[in-house]
């Protein structure tokens, strides 16, 4: 062969080797995770800040990917049967069946294989060289597209409108992959959950019902306020004027621990302004105006302008942090209580949203936010002592505890596939398959050392005659 033709195959050679850049560097800037590059951008890194600058036209990026590596294997179609046909006409069917296979392994999977394992590595890696021929290109890729899109327009496909980087049930997915892989812990998961819900939940899923609301009469005197206190250890109460719908204020117990005893009483003096708010205000925004406002508590009206409830700030938190308890809080077990194997005492008024994330259930009520309300419902009127309603889940409540107009207590039979999961089997597995890949280390460090101590014995065996 001439020295052209060896020029000819180093040439060629070199276009298979342009043309795996090209698919791998396709393969890399669509696979790599978007948020891992941000995060890297903002960390300084400049390579990161380079793809950040190609995902702002990944179309741009693509049309340069795609001619650059079209170009390239034509050319190698051409120069392969330029070189073929000096041998005669038979080699170039030879030849253009191995360029095939040689574009095919080398130049496309064997490339975007590697890509997809390493996305984040290669990206950056190639992330200078495409933005510069996305540069170079963009005549052509303007020209190409502009055609591209006419034909896109005959056939009545518009551009698609610009889609989420994420969603909220990817976000939920990671979520569970991390906790499967014991990145993030289980309180840790909940908490993040919380907050996706934090932003959907209304006022009169948290709030205290206006059945459970201690508030006290505007005439109520300084000895009576003292001995709720004691009693009850509410650092704050509404105070209503004739009836307990007309709330007139808040009375904070500070202001009573400071107010002057040699003073006549006046409980309106102590008073500071309350705030109102709606049932279907979302938390969210209710923390907000909390927040700019410096309110710690808020009443609730319903549609009537009537007490609906009250919430705190500790309310509000507690849907993303969990359940706070101190000294004079009770105990969640009052509420929940486990007495047999998927059998559970329930309070009465305890909401369907705690109940729910306490016993990983999917209870709903479409008029009711408690336990309680949910009997009433199913029943569709208030029921008597004893009395059972089974849900379409294969929950089974039944009432054992009434007090007047109110259901008390309640017991919950779950059926297997819906009873508590503490994530007790998760743990127990990881622990497990923590504890079979240290047994695993463990016999090949004794292996090493086994193997290590016959080749010294060897080596002492094959010496011994040497030192004799």
């Amino acid at each position: 062969m001439s020295a052209s033709t060896w020029t000819e195959i180093l040439l060629l050679i070199g276009l298979l080797l342009l043309s795996g850049f090209f698919s791998s560097a396709e393969t890399s800037l669509v696979a790599v995770n978007k948020i891992r590059i941000r995060s890297l951008a903002d960390q300084g890194n400049s390579r990161a800040k380079v793809v950040m600058k190609i995902f702002k036209n990944e179309p741009k990026m693509l049309s340069a990917i795609l001619i650059g590596n079209n170009l390239v294997n034509t050319f190698m179609a051409s120069l392969s049967s330029m070189i073929a046909y000096r041998f005669g006409g038979y080699a170039v069917s030879i030849a253009t069946f191995l360029i095939t296979f040689l574009i095919l392994v080398f130049g496309e999977i064997t490339p975007k294989t590697i890509a997809t394992r390493s996305p984040e590595k290669f990206a950056l890696m190639y992330a200078p060289v495409i933005l510069v021929l996305m540069n170079v290109m963009t005549p052509v890729i303007w020209f190409i597209n502009l055609f591209s899109n006419m034909i896109l327009r005959l056939l009545g496909i518009g551009k698609e409108g610009k889609n989420a980087a994420i969603t909220e049930s990817e976000l939920h997915t990671i979520l569970d992959v991390s906790h499967e892989e014991g990145v993030i812990e289980t309180e840790e998961r909940d908490m993040i959950r919380n907050v996706f819900d934090f932003t959907d939940a209304k006022a009169s899923q948290i709030m205290v019902p206006r059945v459970h609301v201690s508030s006290i009469d505007v005439n109520t005197t300084r000895d009576e306020l003292e001995a709720l206190y004691k009693r009850d250890h509410y650092t704050r109460l509404p105070v209503y004027e004739g009836n307990p719908d007309n709330i007139i204020g808040i009375i904070n117990m500070k202001d009573l621990v400071f107010a002057d005893p040699n003073e006549p009483w006046d409980l309106r003096k102590l008073l500071r302004k309350p705030y109102f708010t709606i049932e279907n205000k979302g938390i969210n925004e209710l923390l907000s105006e909390m927040q700019k406002d410096q309110y710690n508590l808020t009443v609730v009206l319903d549609e009537y302008g009537e007490l609906a409830g009250i919430i705190t700030v500790e309310d509000i938190i507690e849907e993303i942090i969990g359940e706070v308890q101190d000294e004079f809080d009770a105990s969640e077990n009052d509420n929940i209580l486990q007495v047999g194997p998927g059998q559970y005492k329930v309070k009465g008024y305890l909401s369907l949203h705690d109940l729910n994330d306490e016993l990983d259930l999917d209870l709903e009520s479409e008029d009711y936010d408690s336990i309680g309300g949910l009997v009433i419902e199913k029943l569709n009127r208030f029921p008597t002592l004893g009395e059972s309603v089974k849900l379409d889940n294969g929950v089974v409540i039944r009432v054992i505890s009434l007090h007047k107009n109110r259901i008390e207590q309640v017991i919950l039979d779950l059926p297997p596939k819906v009873e508590k999961n503490d994530d007790q089997e998760d743990e127990n597995e990881r622990r497990h398959l923590l504890l079979d890949r240290k047994k695993e280390r463990e016999k090949a460090r004794i292996k090493d050392e086994e193997s290590s101590a016959s080749s010294d014995s060897e080596s002492k065996t094959e010496t011994k005659p040497d030192s004799q």
